[in-house]
């Protein structure tokens, strides 16, 4: 495989505790070297690549579950129902790292705003609105923006 032609993202789908890594390149999608296969495949999965599948285990391409070679696919979507054994789309669901990250981070912002507003809350029926203001992470598609929210300092130093 050509290392120019390889994009700098490298994917991993989940499914259950198995993992599969596929990158994407000017030939499609390629499923990597280490990636776990399914061992059943479902009913409703493409004759196409139960056929594949099976034709790779028997040529020791699959060997207790674990692909031996890069092997690549037109779509995201074949590569992930070769590793899955059930239709599923490739797009929703392989993702980078980053996007991990990034949803941990979501997480995360989410948790810090449901404490920051349940304080808030609480503040507001103690003081009846004399509360002091500060400016609280509020996560929107990937960006940050700040707004105004009320608050007791020891609440923001058990997260700064």
């Amino acid at each position: 495989m050509d290392q120019n032609q390889v994009t700098n993202n490298k994917y991993q789908l989940s499914v259950g505790t198995e993992k599969a890594y596929c990158i994407q390149t000017s030939d499609g999608f390629v499923l990597l070297k280490g990636s776990t296969i399914h061992k059943e495949a479902a009913i409703s999965l493409n004759i196409g690549i139960k056929k594949k599948v099976e034709q790779c285990r028997i040529n020791g391409e699959i060997v207790d579950d674990i692909l031996q070679i890069d092997k690549v696919f037109t779509s995201s979507s074949s590569a992930a129902a070769f590793a899955a054994g059930y239709s599923i789309s490739g797009p929703q669901q392989w993702k980078t790292e980053s996007v991990k990250r990034s949803n941990l981070l979501k997480q995360k912002i989410s948790r810090i705003n449901q404490i920051l507003y349940s304080k808030y809350t609480q503040n507001v029926l103690k003081s009846k609105n004399k509360t002091p203001k500060i400016h609280c992470l509020c996560g929107f598609r990937g960006f940050f923006s700040l707004f105004p929210l009320a608050l007791d300092k020891h609440i923001l130093n058990k997260f700064v």
